[in-house]
């Protein structure tokens, strides 16, 4: 097994705008073992081909609580995405982990899609346990 993952496997939100809905999307926070680290990916879906032809700039920040309060351990972007997810269609954030001792997670993605005006709204995670620790 190469990392470790449970639960959905993704997290979405719609966002509107007025040329219509597109989704900001992405997994749970996973920890893969080569190397070592906790990593997340972000991506864009359009679910009602509002958005044909358009690409999108997606930040995905990768978030670690400690002490109760949460702190943007890692953040990630890439520009120019078309819709879809999968391979090159995707922002990812990782860190390396110090520990295997359970640390608590989550991620947040904003995705901004190229001409087009929407809420600056970062679609959040639920939390996360996963055996790393930083």
């Amino acid at each position: 097994m190469n990392d470790i993952e449970a639960g959905p496997q993704s997290v979405s939100e719609a966002t509107d705008t007025q040329s219509g809905r597109f989704d900001q999307v992405m997994d749970l926070v996973h920890i893969d073992f080569n190397p070592w680290e906790a990593s997340v990916h972000g991506w864009w879906q359009d679910p009602n081909k509002n958005f044909t032809g358009k690409k999108a700039k997606v930040v995905i920040e990768l978030q670690y609580k400690s002490s109760g309060k949460w702190k943007t351990v890692a953040k990630g972007s890439k520009a120019a995405i078309k819709p879809g997810g999968g391979r090159g269609k995707r922002a990812n954030a990782r860190t390396a982990c110090k520990s295997s001792d359970n640390g608590t997670w989550r991620s947040k993605v904003d995705v901004d899609v190229a001409g087009v005006i929407d809420a600056p709204i970062k679609t959040t995670s639920p939390e996360q346990v996963r055996p790393c620790s930083i």
